[in-house]
């Protein structure tokens, strides 16, 4: 994390995220800019918060071939199961640039860990997606868009 800092007391603090975010606001694509900045999305007793999700699955699509002249480019799906398990937060990236796994094990560490902050940033004209769960588990997207939905259960 670049921005969600730990405060003087011992509690994570926004406040240079959210300024942070305010200073990118005309960088950003309008609804990654709503995503990122909607305080809900990191509100503890919010239902659309992301704070405690589990991550459901991981879609990766390689597209490593050309049409109609246009070269696609591969993108990833990463679907997290909401705190109160009524939802799921569907977050699709495109063209993916980087990709990274920290701590990460598919068949151990990663099931129902906590996912305790995240933090969206503009930089190069490229979105970074930095999911930290508990368990030392991050993941770090790199890609040129994004986009959030929710699917109700």
């Amino acid at each position: 994390m670049i921005y969600i800092r730990e405060d003087m007391n011992g509690f994570m603090s926004y406040d240079k995220y959210f300024q942070y975010l305010e200073s990118k606001k005309n960088e950003m694509k309008p609804d990654i800019y709503a995503f990122a900045s909607d305080p809900s999305r990191h509100d503890l007793s919010s239902r659309g918060s992301l704070h405690d999700a589990w991550l459901d699955s991981i879609f990766f699509r390689a597209k490593n071939y050309i049409y109609n002249d246009i070269e696609a480019q591969p993108d990833l799906t990463l679907n997290l199961l909401g705190p109160f398990h009524d939802r799921v937060h569907v977050l699709k990236y495109f063209e993916i640039k980087d990709c990274k796994l920290t701590n990460f094990d598919f068949f151990g560490n990663a099931r129902e860990a906590d996912l305790l902050y995240h933090e969206v940033r503009q930089e190069n004209n490229l979105v970074e997606h930095e999911i930290v769960f508990d368990r030392e588990i991050v993941i770090e997207i790199t890609c040129a868009s994004m986009r959030h939905a929710e699917r109700l259960l």
